[in-house]
């Protein structure tokens, strides 16, 4: 007996497979000895007649049943093919899922962001009117944080960068400076370094810090 199924995909394929084994199983049901009562013959009674009835019997039993093995070991193998197939597709999916979606599961921290931005002012060319503006106002509001005073301050398109530093050698405490007025009055974020100083970034007006995370995220999926 030969069994010819078209089966598509692999919840094909398995129904083909209990199919098949179910077909198997019957076979080997169907190859168990029957007891059957039968009038006398003198042909039943020959012994050899009897041999060669059960070899030739037991012989077409073996052929079917290999048949059906045969499918079945074709089916295994097509199923271990395609549970390959979907798992190398599943971990292509899986990696890239993970680079499209790192802005959206994980925001990107502070400190890539300001890596980011420290990258960009120094590729970036500088922007001196901007600059000596950013100054010139720091050091307006600079009394409201007794003991800190200004290093350095650097400014690009979007946003500044103004490093302060203690009298004392302490960590300079420049909260107070927010809130006093220009330039710290729309977005900022604060990094305190391990040499005592503390780094100020802070974007020019209508840009804000979600803004240049999206950039920064943008840059860093490249």
């Amino acid at each position: 007996m030969r069994v010819t199924v078209v089966a598509t995909g692999a919840i094909g394929l398995l129904a083909l497979g209990a199919f098949l084994q179910s077909r198997w199983q019957a076979h080997r049901d169907e190859s168990a000895p029957a007891v059957s009562r039968s009038p006398a013959s003198p042909r039943s009674a020959d012994p050899a007649t009897h041999g060669k009835v059960n070899q030739s019997l037991a012989y077409l039993q073996n052929r079917r049943l290999s048949a059906v093995d045969d499918e079945l070991a074709a089916v295994n193998e097509r199923l271990k093919s395609l549970e390959s197939a979907r798992g190398a597709e599943q971990s292509e999916n899986e990696s890239v899922g993970d680079k499209s979606s790192v802005g959206e599961s994980r925001p990107l921290s502070n400190r890539v962001l300001l890596d980011w931005m420290d990258k960009v002012l120094t590729r970036e060319t500088s922007d001196p009117n901007r600059t000596a503006q950013v100054e010139a106002q720091i050091r307006h509001i600079l009394p409201a944080a007794p003991g800190v005073r200004l290093e350095q301050a650097e400014c690009g398109e979007r946003f500044c960068r103004a490093t302060f530093a203690q009298d004392d050698g302490g960590l300079p405490d420049v909260m107070p400076l927010f809130g006093e007025g220009p330039p710290f009055v729309n977005y900022q974020i604060t990094s305190p370094r391990d040499d005592g100083r503390v780094v100020v970034y802070f974007t020019s007006k209508d840009i804000s810090i979600e803004t240049l995370r999206a950039e920064a995220l943008q840059s860093a999926s490249n």
